[in-house]
């Protein structure tokens, strides 16, 4: 990646470049061993406003895919040039269930050996704060309270999140240092609940 196409990609992009890296690099794989290996990237980007911070002709011819989330699973494939799928999902509260129940299914599957879930959060732009604190859906303290009785609505926080998921049969025939076991995974949508954007326990929970 050139200095004018890191300058034009969002920072969220950039972070789950790096913490790609970190995370294989952690579980005692070497990334460029993955050149061509059944490695499936799937990753849930929350907002892409950076491109609209963006201005002048150095960003001209990077800045469509530097700003799209769309293209968030693909540039980590593209590095080391897996061979693999990669899904992307847009998520408004739910980035990492989404991305870690989703790549937990793959392997298992046989879809894909090592399936990389991530997810990114980056707020570039003041304009989403200035909304929700319209709708009074910003808690007064900042802090998040799901589900309490004192719930007074949300803290926001920015961040990057990456999990290396592989059979556990695979990673003990590959020496592979095993962190933790899942057991189970699921995802779900409130439906017909209390409101667009309140959360119900629930289905939430189920």
């Amino acid at each position: 990646m050139s200095p004018r196409e890191a300058l034009a990609t969002d920072s969220q992009q950039r972070l789950l470049l790096e913490s790609s890296w970190e995370a294989v690099e952690r579980a005692g794989i070497d990334p460029l061993s993955l050149r061509g290996s059944a490695t499936g990237v799937f990753a849930g980007v929350m907002y892409g406003d950076y491109g609209s911070i963006l201005g002048g002709r150095e960003f001209e011819g990077f800045q469509g895919q530097g700003s799209a989330g769309s293209v968030a699973s693909g540039r980590v494939l593209l590095h080391p040039r897996s061979r693999r799928s990669g899904r992307h999902r847009r998520h408004r509260r739910a980035p990492p269930p989404w991305s870690r129940c989703t790549s937990l299914r793959r392997p298992p599957a046989g879809e894909c050996t090592l399936g990389p879930g991530r997810w990114c959060d980056g707020d570039v732009h003041p304009g989403t704060f200035v909304e929700f604190s319209r709708q009074r859906g910003l808690a007064p303290d900042g802090r998040s309270k799901a589900f309490a009785e004192a719930a007074d609505g949300v803290g926001w926080s920015e961040g990057v999140g990456m999990l290396v998921l592989e059979r556990q049969s695979d990673a003990v025939r590959n020496g592979h240092e095993i962190l933790a076991v899942v057991r189970g995974s699921a995802v779900n949508q409130d439906g017909a609940s209390n409101g667009l954007t309140a959360p119900t326990a629930r289905p939430s929970s189920g």
